[in-house]
């Protein structure tokens, strides 16, 4: 049987940390701790010596923070992989390894009381974590609602105009891929106004049919790729992954 679980006590306002061995958040956590917020940068150590490794781990963070009401984004900073759930909807998604990487939400409307959770994993190497919010200065929108998690992007952004290297932002984006930033940037403080590029993933389920996959038009929009704007018509009877 596993060793029973270190526990401290979790105060008025914290974040209920949870901590594991492993890095799939399975079974009982090896260590249950208040922590007074999601900031992290352990490099090669360990969360808690003795306790838990300092690699191949993964933790879980639970809190519930009283929000005026507004228009709101969440960004991580992390190195390896984590995910951000806000009134338990998934709205940052990295779940893989990678070097230490920032990623943004999408704004979220929010007024009063939400639950949120953080879970996060250590492959090996340097270990990092940081969580932050910060409004947008927009008011809600009461009848809009978050896409279905089936219905994001993921965004990466790049301060370069060749998606080469590491991204430099990472965010899940909903609805259409239609931008114009005019003279501005997509990401103000993180992504360049000019000599950017960018890339949207995700799987999209097609009914039997025949598509035409066209190129918007507009200024300093996004493009598709030269050899992904033919406008021929393709035949689809299944889910394909659609990359911009």
């Amino acid at each position: 049987m596993p060793p029973p679980a270190a526990s401290q006590p979790v105060g008025s306002g914290q974040w209920r940390g949870e901590y594991y061995n492993n890095r799939n958040l399975l079974g009982a956590p090896a260590l249950v701790r208040g922590d007074d917020r999601v900031d992290f940068n352990w490099g090669f150590g360990s969360p808690a010596d003795g306790v838990i490794g300092a690699d191949n781990f993964s933790a879980r963070w639970t809190n519930t923070v009283n929000f005026p009401s507004g228009l709101y984004r969440f960004r991580i900073t992390v190195d390896d992989g984590a995910r951000v759930f806000v009134n338990d909807q998934l709205v940052i998604d990295a779940w893989r390894v990678q070097g230490t990487t920032t990623l943004d939400s999408g704004e979220i409307a929010l007024g009063g009381s939400a639950p949120l959770r953080v879970e996060y994993f250590e492959d090996t190497g340097e270990a990092r974590v940081a969580l932050t919010w910060l409004p947008t200065g927009g008011a809600p929108q009461p009848t809009s609602t978050p896409p279905p998690p089936g219905e994001i992007w993921t965004a990466e952004y790049f301060n370069n105009p060749d998606l080469s290297g590491a991204s430099a932002l990472v965010r899940g984006e909903g609805g259409a891929i239609d931008y114009n930033w005019g003279t501005g940037s997509p990401a103000p403080g993180i992504i360049n106004s000019d000599n950017f590029s960018a890339r949207w993933n995700r799987a999209v389920n097609f009914s039997a049919g025949t598509y035409r996959f066209l190129r918007p038009g507009g200024r300093r929009r996004a493009p598709l790729r030269k050899r992904q704007a033919d406008h021929r018509p393709m035949a689809t009877t299944r889910s394909h992954r659609v990359r911009r």
